[in-house]
């Protein structure tokens, strides 16, 4: 665990932010925001007349609450993001790149299949590889920065919160 805190703290130190960093985090901080902006107009009409007549869990929160947890967890994609992409080395680069589209693509299309299709299997099923595209990106910024791995650890809880309202759902209906 010391050698942990080290190597986290040996990392926040050199950390040297740049115009170039700024700007590469408020792309990656907008791409975020834009898939989920689009991924609302596939959404809209079904949270207005089938989502709400859906026995859900006792622990699904209001409405209200989904549109702040994810602009929040955009930040925190993007900041890690850039924070992995500007450590990572060459070839890292490109992996860190791929991983954060798939992992936006993964999203998407878990909207698309429970939202739109008003699908909640077809979303359960999509939502465990989704999990699996998270893990698989933390494994891969872990390599780059050991910050941008973190960052990402609210995104997973979060996911995986949303896999089990997904299952509930199933269960009750």
């Amino acid at each position: 665990m010391n050698i942990f805190i080290r190597k986290l703290k040996t990392q926040w130190n050199n950390q040297k932010i740049t115009l170039t960093d700024l700007l590469r985090c408020s792309l990656f901080i907008l791409i975020c925001n834009l898939v989920g902006y689009f991924s609302h107009i596939f959404q809209y009409n079904s949270l207005r007349a089938w989502y709400p007549i859906l026995e859900k869990s006792q622990l699904t929160p209001p409405n209200f609450v989904f549109p702040i947890v994810w602009t929040i967890l955009f930040v925190l994609i993007g900041i890690s993001t850039c924070i992995s992409y500007k450590n990572a080395n060459k070839e890292n680069k490109v992996f860190v790149l791929f991983i954060f589209i798939m992992q936006l693509l993964f999203s998407f299309l878990w909207i698309i299949l429970f939202f739109w299709l008003r699908n909640p299997l077809m979303g359960f099923v999509e939502i465990l590889f989704f999990l699996y595209i998270i893990i698989k990106m933390m494994s891969i910024y872990k390599n780059s920065s050991l910050i941008g791995y973190l960052l990402l650890y609210p995104y997973l809880l979060w996911v995986s919160f949303a896999a089990y309202l997904n299952l509930i759902i199933i269960l009750k209906n």
